[in-house]
């Protein structure tokens, strides 16, 4: 469904990323259980992104790592996690919420090109 908004339930966040802000990054794929929440609920956003919170968060070094939600026993991946720069939110990883891009709104494109 290309109009569900994935507010309010439970996700993994995955990545190589640091570990803290100061940190290296991780030598192993780490994952992060999330909830993602209302787009209101984060400074900023667009209707193109979707953002989740949790202790911890994602870093520096896990953009493009994808962000997936489980399904009838199965994953569907629904964000991609953003860069992160020196004005994000995110600046300081597990502060603030995480934004990801928001894989529905990209369909078509990916499917006209893929």
């Amino acid at each position: 469904n290309l109009m569900e908004v994935f507010e309010n339930i439970a996700g993994i966040a995955m990545g190589y990323g640091r570990v803290s802000t100061n940190g290296v990054n991780a030598n192993h794929l780490r994952a992060l259980i999330v909830s993602t929440i209302p787009n209101r609920d984060c400074t900023g956003v667009v209707n193109s992104q979707l953002c989740s919170f949790q202790n911890g968060g994602t870093c520096y070094g896990d953009e493009g790592s994808p962000l997936v939600i489980q399904r009838s026993g199965s994953y569907m991946q629904i964000g991609i996690i953003q860069v992160i720069n020196d004005n994000s939110p995110m600046r300081f990883c597990a502060l603030g919420p995480s934004v990801y891009t928001r894989i529905t709104s990209f369909m078509e494109w990916i499917r006209r090109n893929m």
